[in-house]
Order: C-alpha cells, then structure tokens, then sequence
C-alpha cells in the first residue's frame, strides 16, 4: 500500500470492514453493492453514474435476499470514482460511490453496529 493511502486510511474516524457478497443499498432511485462500511458511512460499486450527483442528501436503506437490516438511513454522496473494470473488453462502466451517514439514532446505530458484526468479513 502506497503511503499516501496508508496515510488515508488512518485519517478515518472510523474502522471500515469489507462487507460480505450480497449487501446492497438503495432508495427510491438508485442502488448499489456494498464494498465496505463504518459507524460513519459506507462505499458501494453501482453500474450507473445516474442520479449520483455529489453532496445530495438522502435516506436508504441497506439490505440483502432475505433481510432489511437497516431502514430510513440519511446519508450523503462525498465521492464518485471509475473504477477500473477487470473485463479489458468490457464497456460498462462500474462507479465507486462514497456515502457519509448523516445522524443515527440509537435504534439505528445498534442496528449498523449488529449489521458489521454479521454482514462483515474483515478489516478494510
């Protein structure tokens, strides 16, 4: 790792943990597979670019086949990356998404809280 993403990645406030296959967040129009996530956000991979703009504020919810674990969630877009597509032939673009949560209550925060402790694989 690179020192200037070791440095990154210290700056965090919180822990991150790579999110097991399956997870995925949504609203109303708009949803995406969750990479990773913290008590203070998450970052998701979407096939869409559409409806990503920066800084908008919004509610979602995250969840996987069988299960809603959390509803109602404020977040807001910090980032929008490319990233790079491991099929050299392939033409969809995959976009990297960063999401900030907005405040949680309780019930929501033990939620996140149970969600990392069963949903997670490791350490980002």
């Amino acid at each position: 790792m690179s020192q200037m993403m070791q440095d990154f990645k210290n700056r965090r406030e919180h822990k991150r943990f790579l999110v097991k296959d399956g997870v995925f967040a949504l609203d109303s129009t708009r949803f995406g597979s969750i990479l990773d996530i913290s008590l203070g956000g998450l970052s998701l991979s979407s096939l869409s670019q559409h409806g990503w703009s920066l800084h908008v504020y919004d509610t979602g919810i995250i969840l996987s086949e069988n299960d809603i674990y959390l509803r109602d969630i404020p977040f807001r877009i910090t980032s929008k990356t490319e990233m790079k597509n491991e099929e050299s032939f392939s033409t969809i673009k995959i976009i990297r998404i960063g999401l900030k949560f907005g405040s949680l209550d309780n019930q929501q925060l033990t939620s996140l809280k149970n969600f990392i402790i069963n949903k997670t694989s490791a350490e980002a």
